[in-house]
């Protein structure tokens, strides 16, 4: 299960008898410096969705924790080489310098990522089913309101 950070910040400003709001668990893999990443937390703060925030170059990710995230961005369609901040051809460069197969280029992209965890591609918005990288925004709103509707 990925972990909120040691230091959880939680928008306590809506609660959970509020009707709009879903009963699911919502964090937001962050990073404070991202005008992408501010935009997506201050419309949660706004729309007083609760969510718990994780700064993952405070709190980087663990190898098991990219792995899920990889399984639960894949449940919206999303391939998992969009979680890395290259262009396709660096990050086909990069793979064909440790020869990956198609097999094993997710264990490298999590490699990476834990060499690396500042290439996290960013906003990511996950529920314990589900992610959805926030760029371009509407992807975000379209899946949280896709949460509302299905508690998915």
């Amino acid at each position: 299960m990925i972990q909120p950070a040691k230091q959880v910040l939680e928008n306590t400003t809506a609660t959970a008898t509020d009707s709009s709001i879903p009963t699911v668990s919502l964090t937001l893999i962050h990073h404070a410096s991202c005008s992408k990443s501010q935009c997506l937390y201050q419309y949660l703060m706004d729309q007083k969705i609760p969510f718990t925030l994780r700064d993952y170059l405070s709190s980087p990710l663990t190898q098991t924790e990219l792995m899920e995230l990889i399984n639960r961005l894949k449940t919206t369609g999303t391939d998992p080489r969009a979680i890395i901040r290259l262009t396709d051809g660096q990050l086909s460069e990069w793979i064909s310098h440790h020869q990956a197969t198609q097999k094993n280029r997710e264990e490298i992209l999590i490699q990476l990522l834990t060499i690396q965890p500042e290439l996290l591609q960013r906003p990511i918005l996950l529920t314990e089913k589900a992610a959805i990288i926030g760029r371009p925004f509407d992807k975000a709103r379209a899946f949280l309101s896709q949460i509302m509707l299905n508690d998915c």
